[in-house]
């Protein structure tokens, strides 16, 4: 297993000896359209066509161009958020929100019983941007809303 920079540096190298593996991790967008327009990448579309409309539109359009699909996505993130019950009973309701509009109908509520309703904790500033992505790309989609 290789260490991200020393793998983007190998993947480098295969793409430009025009060698590279059958089956490879790779970043979606811009590294694997240049990949695809080298010729380097099969087009994958029949294969993952019985499925392929059950993941969320913002995971596969990085590894979309022209209609067709040149990768998968792999692996799913979840991003989880802890939460202090007292403040929830305090603002009248003990649960934690299940869907986008009961979360922002809770944050409303934290604030108007004089909480701040989410504290990132963000020293590591990566963190806070992944789940700022994530919940952009679930309610508005790459397009935008």
């Amino acid at each position: 297993m290789l260490e991200n920079d020393a793998f983007k540096s190998d993947m480098t190298a295969l793409t430009n000896s025009k060698e590279l593996p059958d089956i490879y991790n790779t970043w979606g967008g811009g590294v694997l359209e240049q990949q695809v327009d080298a010729g380097l990448v099969e087009d994958i579309t029949d294969s993952v066509e019985p499925w392929v409309d059950t993941l969320v539109h913002a995971s596969r359009t990085a590894y979309e161009f022209d209609g067709k699909m040149y990768a998968d996505t792999f692996g799913i993130g979840a991003v989880g958020f802890w939460y202090d019950k007292a403040p929830f009973k305090k603002a009248g309701d003990d649960s934690p929100p299940t869907t986008w509009a009961d979360f922002l109908d809770m944050v409303k509520k934290l604030k108007d019983a004089g909480y701040t309703p989410i504290a990132p904790a963000d020293k590591e500033k990566w963190p806070g941007m992944r789940n700022w992505a994530y919940l952009a790309t679930r309610i508005a989609d790459v397009e935008g809303p």
